[in-house]
């Protein structure tokens, strides 16, 4: 049996770009964007060829946006719908976005040593709040583009034989 959360690709991208910074490379969002493309992740090509692996029993899915919407089934889905009883959801993100301020800081320190630009550092002094937006990665236009990419994505995966799409 698989569980598996998709998500949005932009914002799967976003996650994936912050993590490279995090990690102390120096990669621009523009060289970032150069290679990876909302178009580039396709779950629902991913769900087919693991739905056609020999031995898969059941394949349990879910949009990472419909988390808590869905936790329960999750849970049941993971651990049997008795155990599922005794779980609680984290009530808060536990790694949130980086901030636009902290993107901008960690671009202006490019080419500093990893002891001297402390990526962490910069991420937790200048989180994501209401006065310091979250960073975008794509523009609004690329967004739509990749909204409805994921939403055509998630129909497919929904009709897929043998997978179970959990919604709200």
């Amino acid at each position: 049996d698989v569980c598996l959360a998709i998500r949005h690709p932009s914002d799967f991208l976003a996650s994936i770009y912050s993590q490279i910074l995090l990690s102390g490379k120096d990669v621009s969002p523009q060289e970032f964007l150069a290679r990876n493309m909302p178009s580039d992740v396709d779950w629902s090509n991913y769900v087919a060829d693991l739905r056609s692996a020999t031995g898969l029993g059941r394949l349990t899915i879910w949009r990472y946006e419909d988390y808590a919407a869905v936790f329960p089934a999750i849970c049941a889905a993971l651990v049997g719908p008795q155990a599922a009883d005794h779980v609680t959801p984290v009530p808060e993100r536990v790694m949130p976005r980086l901030s636009q301020a902290a993107v901008a800081t960690i671009m202006a320190q490019r080419g500093q040593d990893t002891e001297t630009r402390r990526v962490a550092d910069i991420a937790a002094t200048q989180p994501s709040d209401t006065d310091n937006p979250p960073f975008e990665l794509f523009d609004t236009e690329l967004r739509a583009v990749a909204d409805q990419f994921y939403a055509a994505q998630t129909a497919a995966i929904a009709q897929t034989p043998g997978v179970k799409l959990l919604r709200p």
